[in-house]
């Protein structure tokens, strides 16, 4: 079914317009008419509504059937198509989501070789400068034993990369990461967590619980975020997603989110 997000922000109405594939500007006393539309009344109860008007950033009217025509500059035919409001999100992670997104998906890679085909199809691709992905699973391997950072080292050995587990208890990182991170035979493990060692003690790119910080810190958060922040808020509001709330943030994530609005590059709010 086709649908379109509105709410009482001109942004809801932008999205209508788009997904309509209507253009122009949406000046003063602008009608949608022939709607399949649904909201809530002041009670919480819901009602169908044929036409919706609106002036600048604010609705004006909701009509039961189509008005007179004559006050309105603009009017767009909806042509049956559903309207609804748009939808709030009352809990999420955008840089979380959009970290998610950019990175590569490893979930229910079956072998060891499944998983480095997909790690080199995204490599070869990808310009960008740190690699992360997520969701391998050595259990499921006909192996059933840890990958190193040997394996990664012969997929991607110029920039570096870390890879979660599906269970987040563990990363596996390629040689470039354990040399920025400074991790040698001598490195010690902190409390609750494990360096996965060979059998002459040198790490092998597994880093377990607490020791996962060891290399993970390496992540550059800021550039993670630049980038990150963009693709989590596109793809939230191409759901027609119009409001997404987050109950903490990093003070750098908070400067970077006021500085995209500032900005109006926030397609939600």
């Amino acid at each position: 079914m086709r649908f379109i997000a509105i709410n009482t922000h001109l942004l809801g109405a932008l999205f209508s317009m788009v997904f309509l594939g209507f253009c122009g500007s949406i000046s003063a006393a602008t009608l949608f008419i022939n709607a399949n539309g649904y909201t809530l009344n002041a009670q919480g109860e819901l009602k169908q509504f044929s036409a919706l008007a609106f002036e600048k950033d604010k609705i004006t009217g909701v009509f039961k059937t189509n008005p007179d025509l004559t006050p309105y500059s603009k009017v767009f035919d909806a042509r049956g198509r559903t309207l609804l409001p748009g939808l709030i999100d009352a809990h999420g992670h955008v840089l979380g989501y959009g970290e998610a997104l950019r990175a590569i998906d490893l979930l229910n890679a079956a072998s060891l070789p499944a998983t480095l085909a997909r790690i080199r199809a995204h490599t070869s691709k990808s310009k960008q400068k740190f690699i992360t992905g997520f969701g391998w699973n050595q259990a499921m391997w006909p192996s059933k034993t840890f990958p190193t950072a040997s394996d990664l080292d012969a997929v991607e050995s110029k920039r570096p990369v870390i890879l979660g587990r599906v269970d987040v208890h563990a990363v596996w990182v390629n040689s470039v990461v354990m040399a920025m991170a400074g991790i040698t035979e001598n490195t010690p493990a902190p409390e609750g967590g494990e360096i996965v060692k060979d059998a002459n003690g040198k790490p092998t790119g597994i880093f377990i619980d607490n020791a996962m910080a060891l290399v993970t810190d390496m992540i550059p958060a800021m550039d993670l975020a630049i980038n990150s922040y963009p693709s989590g808020i596109s793809s939230i509001a191409a759901r027609r997603v119009i409001t997404h709330s987050c109950l903490r943030y990093a003070e750098n994530d908070r400067t970077r989110l006021s500085g995209y609005s500032e900005k109006r590059s926030l397609p939600i709010t």
